[in-house]
């Protein structure tokens, strides 16, 4: 009788042996069919594939749509330079996006030259009244738009106080709205469009020969475009014939500060360089 329990006992043993066995082989089965084969030592790692955005602004400028007039379907690179697609950089992460904003509270006393019909809030109101009246005479204070461009100069100086090399660093700027302006050429906004100059270009062209990238957000020269700011390779009939836009000739490029590139988005852009591990900067 004991003889029987003993073998029993045995057999349970081997059969749980025999479960646990099983387990082992189907999880690690799962687990290989989920993360991939195992990389041999010495074997490089396969590459992840990242799967690019299927929206309607596609990188690829061929198949680059007006999301304004999606009835015509108006395509997008009649606005673009051929040189310009090759300066472009495509968005490389959709998945899994992971957003970082400022809201800032400073106002600026241009206002109302700069959105037409767009109500501010009343402390913003009082700040910008306040900030005329300090100045001697009732003269406007503006804030200027490239302090940005200064702190990062800053930056750049205490980078080199410390010893850190430009090889040691890699800044990105992802300019979109207004901010465009200040990489058009100082010529280009005092002869072709006069809008009072770019006194920033020297800044610019210093950050640049100090490694910073300046990517332009294709969103805006396509804006820029429409207003008649830039020049444009529009297809006959475009703008419609009671269009107040009077085309530029020319090449876009030839607007730009050299060494400029572009996206084709420029708030996607800054989502796409924080999931590559970019911190996100903006004074």
């Amino acid at each position: 009788m004991e003889h029987c329990e003993y073998r029993n006992i045995i057999v349970h043993h081997y059969v749980a042996l025999l479960l646990v066995a099983v387990f082992v082989l189907v999880g690690d089965f799962a687990v290989r069919s989920w993360i991939g084969p195992a990389v041999e030592e010495g074997q490089a790692a396969p590459a992840v594939v990242i799967p690019q955005s299927e929206s309607n602004w596609s990188c690829d400028t061929e198949a680059m749509m007006d999301p304004l007039d999606t009835a015509s379907a108006k395509p997008f690179k009649a606005l673009l330079d051929p040189d310009m697609a090759e300066k472009t950089h495509c968005l490389t992460y959709h998945k899994h996006i992971q957003w970082m904003s400022l809201l800032s509270g400073i106002c600026r006393d241009e206002h109302n030259e700069l959105i037409t019909g767009v109500q501010w809030p009343a402390e913003c109101t009082m700040q910008t009244y306040q900030s005329k009246a300090a100045a001697a005479g009732g003269a406007t204070v503006t804030r200027p738009r490239a302090e940005q461009l200064g702190q990062l100069m800053n930056l750049l100086r205490d980078y080199e106080t410390q010893g850190i090399a430009p090889e040691d660093y890699d800044i990105v700027v992802v300019a979109n709205g207004p901010g465009v302006k200040l990489l058009l050429t100082d010529k280009y906004l005092t002869e072709v469009k006069p809008k009072g100059g770019n006194p920033y270009e020297g800044l610019v062209k210093t950050l640049m020969s100090k490694g910073v990238t300046f990517r332009i957000c294709l969103n805006t020269v396509r804006v820029f475009t429409e207003k008649g700011l830039l020049a444009g390779n529009y297809p006959a009939n475009y703008f419609g014939e009671d269009s107040p836009v009077t085309p530029i000739e020319g090449n876009q490029l030839d607007a730009f500060i050299p060494g400029v590139e572009f996206v084709n988005s420029g708030i996607g852009a800054v989502a796409d360089l924080q999931m590559q591990g970019y911190s996100f900067f903006r004074p």
